[in-house]
């Protein structure tokens, strides 16, 4: 295990760090630390909360960390973890592209993200 998580960390090292792609992340978003609402006009919300472990690290790995839960926790039995991740992911990625835009280069590299 040690070996993989230093390889791992070899790999983070080579990716670019710019404001694009790092930065300020919650680095725990699962199901259970975050609630959703609507507004009065049907506007679907979410509210973060438990930040006790965000850092500085890729964008990525906020959405690795939700689609790593999602297929964990939140996956149909009867459906398989490709449809559901594909699902979950282009659900996921429309809100998150509201807020903040990747290019799909990161979105390729999710597979390392998702270790």
């Amino acid at each position: 295990m040690r070996v993989k998580w230093l390889a791992l960390g070899e790999q983070l090292a080579t990716l670019p760090q710019d404001k694009d792609c790092f930065g300020l992340i919650h680095n725990d978003l699962h199901q259970y630390n975050f609630f959703v609402s609507r507004t009065a006009d049907g506007e679907v919300r979410l509210t973060l909360f438990d930040f006790d472990v965000c850092n500085y690290h890729f964008f990525m790995t906020d959405i690795g960390i939700a689609v790593f839960h999602a297929l964990w926790e939140g996956r149909p039995q009867e459906q398989s973890a490709e449809a559901f991740a594909t699902r979950f992911l282009e659900h996921f990625m429309r809100g998150y592209c509201r807020e903040n835009s990747l290019e799909d280069a990161w979105l390729k590299r999710l597979p390392m993200f998702l270790k």
